[in-house]
């Protein structure tokens, strides 16, 4: 099965999720890499900086630069994502 250009993969779905339980669904508050690869299973810093950094290309996330450090936010657009697919999980 081909994903269309608006799907996401299973991977970047988890990143994503992650994302979003990171930050409680706010899209003003930023974390660090580190507080992201908690939440998922694989923690490869390097697949997560790929994934993180294509999700940002989808315009799913952003980043701010915070000094040395890089913090990564959930845009409107991701938030949304995620809690579409939580309303439409069939229990």
């Amino acid at each position: 099965m081909v994903k269309s250009e608006g799907e996401l993969g299973p991977i970047e779905e988890r990143y994503l999720r992650a994302l979003f339980n990171s930050t409680n669904g706010a899209i003003h508050a930023g974390v660090p890499i580190h507080r992201i690869l908690a939440k998922v299973r694989n923690k490869d810093r390097k697949i997560a900086n790929k994934v993180m950094k294509k999700l940002k290309s989808q315009g799913y996330c952003g980043i701010k630069p915070r000094g040395k450090n890089i913090t990564w936010y959930i845009t409107k657009k991701g938030r949304d994502w995620v809690l579409g697919k939580i309303s439409t999980r069939n229990y």
